[in-house]
């Protein structure tokens, strides 16, 4: 795959002529967000094609009109011109819209693929690279993975342990890395989840004898990470790092999961699961307490699916959902369960069967080039 071309724009400012310049095979459109863009860079990385990276911030007004009339002329002023790629992927529900417009440009030549959740109609894509928390209904255009891609860069893991290990040398072993997120759209990171993962994670290293490596991110409650970095550092049991901005590129995470013994991480990222569980190491889930509204939602939405709801409304439902027009929310504890069940993360309470390990990648690169192959 040739170098990747990243190339920002606000709303959908293309720079003029790029199509013109431009004859990558494939177009990932990413948006800013470290996760989600990292596992777009992943399968285009695995695919191996001529690659673009397009990174687009529209606002929220754009988002909407996009997804609503992709057709409209307004969209006929985008910059963008033949030859058109043979995929585009994309991930969340900020570029879908633009995805769209290049496949009716392109006269429906070039493929869609959408990782995660789709945000619009099932059909509107091709293929869609889904995961348990969100629930998709089997259909032929739906790939079930297990976990968000992920592939371990054995070259940057060594380069972040070679970095890091002479800071931490002084600790005692084994170290247990922490691996804070803190609130999504259905769990909450407050002061008490703050001070039981904190015990939880003190008590884990004195049965071990070891220290821990505590890492915050940018989901952490600033006033939280800030007062769990000063009773980490006024402890001293371990080493830790509190996430922010200004100084994210001495962010130790890479070099924690290079160097560390065994994890715990909390259970909003699916992310960081994925990162953590590709180590090889042992895992520990820390469940974060769900917003009241979410556990009303996920018990709703299973039974809108079930055999138990009436059927005219099951069908509605199913409509709606297939169509766009309803997304259920995350349901994690699915994905926590299928983590569990190949042995890759341990949950509270219950045995952790054998080891087993996660193809996901292996199965997206495939179903793409299936695709392709008949286009």
């Amino acid at each position: 795959m040739t170098a990747q071309m990243v190339l920002a724009g606000t709303a959908w400012a293309l720079p003029t002529g790029l199509a013109r310049e431009n004859t990558a095979q494939v177009w990932i459109l990413s948006y800013g967000a470290t996760g989600d863009d990292r596992q777009l860079q992943v399968l285009a990385e695995a695919l191996g094609f001529d690659t673009t990276e397009l990174t687009l911030r529209p606002n929220l007004l754009t988002v909407i009109l996009s997804r609503l009339f992709p057709a409209v002329s307004v969209w006929q002023t985008l910059p963008l011109s033949p030859p058109w790629p043979a995929l585009v992927i994309t991930i969340g529900g900020r570029n879908v819209g633009i995805a769209q417009r290049i496949k009716q440009l392109s006269g429906g030549k070039t493929k869609l693929v959408q990782l995660g959740r789709p945000w619009a109609a099932l059909d509107v894509f091709d293929l869609i690279i889904s995961t348990p928390q969100y629930r998709l209904p089997e259909r032929a255009n739906v790939l079930h993975n297990i976990a968000p891609l992920y592939r371990k860069d054995e070259a940057a893991l060594r380069r972040a342990a070679e970095r890091w290990r002479p800071h931490l040398a002084h600790l005692p072993r084994p170290w247990v890395g922490v691996l804070v997120g803190g609130d999504s759209g259905s769990y909450r990171f407050d002061k008490a989840s703050a001070w039981r993962l904190t015990a939880q994670a003190v008590a884990r290293a004195k049965a071990c004898g070891g220290s821990l490596l505590v890492t915050t991110s940018p989901r952490t409650p600033k006033a939280i990470a800030e007062e769990l970095c000063a009773w980490l550092e006024s402890q001293e049991v371990g080493h830790g790092y509190c996430w922010q901005p200004e100084t994210a590129a001495d962010n130790p995470y890479q070099g924690y999961l290079a160097l560390a013994d065994e994890f715990i991480v909390t259970g909003e990222s699916a992310s960081m699961l994925a990162e953590a569980c590709a180590t090889g190491k042992p895992v520990t889930l820390f469940d974060l307490p769900q917003h009241p509204f979410s556990k009303f939602r996920l018990p709703l939405f299973a039974w809108l699916r079930s055999e138990r709801c009436p059927a005219p409304l099951r069908a509605l439902f199913r409509f709606l959902e297939a169509r766009g027009l309803i997304v259920p929310p995350r349901d994690l504890g699915a994905l926590h369960r299928e983590l569990h069940a190949l042995g890759l993360l341990t949950l509270e309470g219950r045995a952790t069967p054998p080891r087993q390990q996660l193809t996901d990648v292996q199965q997206a690169v495939a179903a793409v080039k299936k695709l392709l192959d008949r286009s």
